[in-house]
């Protein structure tokens, strides 16, 4: 499988992170630095936060064969948009 294309977020205040991370942990997914790769059900997600310019990146590396690009950065996109109006990621 190909990475997917390189997803970019502007406007990530220190607060969104760790909100965020709070999220991923309900997931059991553990983020400890402010940037690395995460794996986790078939899935590798490489990420590098900078809280000075309040920037995210992020990119799937490795996913499912039956998950598209398309559906992974989607997900990741609903996610952030949904931290950024305060509500969990989980419904």
């Amino acid at each position: 499988m190909a990475a997917c294309t390189p997803l970019s977020f502007d406007d990530v205040t220190p607060a969104m992170w760790q909100a965020g991370m709070v999220e991923a942990a309900r997931y059991g997914i553990i983020i400890d630095a402010p940037s690395g790769e995460i794996a986790k059900a078939g899935f590798k997600i490489r990420y590098a936060y900078d809280p000075g310019r309040q920037h995210l990146e992020m990119q799937c590396l490795e996913h499912l064969f039956f998950v598209g690009c398309d559906t992974v950065n989607e997900t990741i996109g609903k996610a952030i948009a949904a931290i950024r109006q305060g509500e969990s990621v989980i419904a």
